[in-house]
């Protein structure tokens, strides 16, 4: 035992994760060369995704492989484990991750852990979101979403109802932080290039609406800044929506047809390894992995 390398394991693919393991390579170099210490990660993919990049992918002004980086290539003396967290046993040192492609589950001892493994999409007091939306996290999102809205082209071009075929041609995201102004740009600005392209879609008659629980989109920023951007929006941005509501119904409670909210700045929960109860159809580790997320999502070489 006494040869048995220091095991450092790291929890999470994100930017705290991988910069960890960065990091520790190049001060430990010497260290993992000659096999004193071993450094493992476990990520649910074998990539990075550079998140502010991700509402570029919904109007396809970057590829997709533009927004990601292989982790292997960033960190080549790390052990990379592809899979989700299961359960973390802080007593006997040991991290159980879920099982792989034609696999079993693994558990993973250690001698210090690093926990990285950032939050998830949370629609607790957001009644109607987890139903209704759309989220808007993961590259996956990204991809379905930009999916969506050619579909929803798709069936407007052929829709004789005038009302179906406005309501087809709105779309609503709900959240006016950063990753939701980002959105809802990317989003209009797609939206409207792409209705040219069908003959009995007309430009003018899209909507593109951003809500916003608070008085002013952009929180995080001054005031006057807050202002000058709602004032320069092509989009509605900014209608202001109460959040206990949960969207009205049609049909005897189906949702209305085309209509889905594009959820990109909802609240954070801590990761369900850590504890937190999982969202509707999510299991414990498993970040995104709900029913409308079910997507798939490219791998990095």
């Amino acid at each position: 035992m006494a040869d048995r390398p220091t095991r450092i394991l790291i929890l999470g693919g994100g930017f705290g994760g991988v910069y960890t393991a960065l990091t520790l390579e190049k001060l430990l170099k010497r260290e993992i060369r000659d096999r004193r210490v071993e450094l493992g990660l476990i990520s649910r993919d074998n990539y990075i995704v550079f998140q502010p990049m991700l509402p570029e992918v919904i109007s396809g002004s970057i590829g997709i492989l533009d927004t990601i980086t292989p982790i292997r290539r960033l960190c080549p003396s790390t052990n990379l484990y592809t899979r989700t967290v299961d359960k973390i046993d802080l007593d006997r040192k040991r991290v159980s991750a879920a099982a792989g492609f034609g696999s079993r589950q693994c558990a993973l001892e250690y001698d210090h852990l690093v926990i990285a493994l950032g939050n998830v999409t949370s629609f607790a007091g957001q009644p109607g979101l987890a139903e209704y939306a759309l989220p808007f996290k993961y590259l996956g999102d990204a991809l379905a979403l930009r999916n969506r809205i050619i579909h929803t082209l798709e069936e407007a071009d052929i829709e004789r109802d005038p009302e179906v075929y406005k309501t087809l041609l709105t779309f609503v995201v709900a959240g006016g932080g950063f990753s939701g102004v980002e959105a809802v740009a990317e989003l209009n600005d797609f939206v409207r290039s792409a209705a040219k392209a069908f003959r009995n879609v007309k430009p003018a008659e899209i909507r593109v609406i951003l809500l916003h629980a608070q008085a002013l989109i952009l929180p995080e920023l001054p005031k006057s800044l807050a202002e000058f951007v709602r004032a320069a929006a092509p989009h509605e941005a900014g209608r202001r929506a109460p959040a206990q509501h949960a969207p009205p119904r049609r049909d005897g409670g189906r949702r209305p047809p085309g209509r889905r909210r594009a959820h990109s700045d909802a609240d954070a929960r801590e990761h369900g390894a850590l504890g937190a109860k999982p969202a509707r159809g999510r299991a414990p580790g498993e970040e995104g992995e709900g029913p409308d997320h079910r997507r798939p999502a490219p791998r990095a070489a």
